[in-house]
């Protein structure tokens, strides 16, 4: 709900596609948002964001990429509301998306800088 309409922008330059989605954007961040705990960390999408895309016997633990997509989507809703002139929810979405990310970094980043439990299982 939000990648889709950002890139659309980010590749065309055309705001229209923001304007039109903008208020659905903000409603699927706010699910997203009250999905997550007050520590930011966000594993609570699992009924449909659930590692589909990765290989069937992936270690990585919910939270990591619920956590990582929340931080990103952040990011891109500041920018999409600074495209768009809302200048105060930018500087609201800025805010925490650097808030999430120190969160993350925290639950998730080994002292020697890697990401726990994201590994390869090989074939």
């Amino acid at each position: 709900m939000i990648t889709v309409p950002y890139h659309v922008w980010r590749s065309y330059g055309d705001t229209r596609i923001l304007r039109d989605n903008y208020p659905a954007m903000r409603t699927f961040f706010q699910f997203v948002r009250e999905s997550a705990g007050a520590d930011l960390l966000e594993p609570g999408r699992t009924t449909f964001f659930t590692n589909d895309w990765l290989h069937l016997d992936d270690p990585t633990e919910q939270g990591i990429l619920g956590t990582a997509y929340y931080a990103e989507n952040a990011r891109m809703m500041a920018e999409v509301a600074g495209a768009l002139g809302d200048e105060s929810a930018s500087s609201d979405y800025r805010e925490l998306s650097a808030d999430i990310r120190n969160a993350f970094t925290q639950a998730y980043v080994s002292a020697d800088g890697t990401v726990k439990a994201l590994r390869w299982l090989g074939p």
